[in-house]
């Protein structure tokens, strides 16, 4: 399918998706610093995608002279 590296939980544990198959995911976890190979979509749970920042020299108006 495709390989998006979103953050997600697994059993608890934070973890980032290397590879997303038709049922499956491949999950790398933090804590244990290991790879799960063929995890089940339905123990993974996805987390937002992160908002990408604004910085404050966006928000300000220039009105041009």
């Amino acid at each position: 399918m495709g390989s998006n590296k979103r953050k997600c939980i697994v059993g608890g544990q934070l973890g980032l998706v290397t590879a997303s198959y038709t049922h499956t995911m491949d999950v790398y976890l933090f804590k244990n610093k290991k790879s799960m190979t063929g995890v089940h979509r339905r123990y993974v749970r996805l987390l937002p995608l992160e908002a990408p920042k604004v910085d404050r020299a966006q928000l300000t108006i220039d009105y041009g002279a």
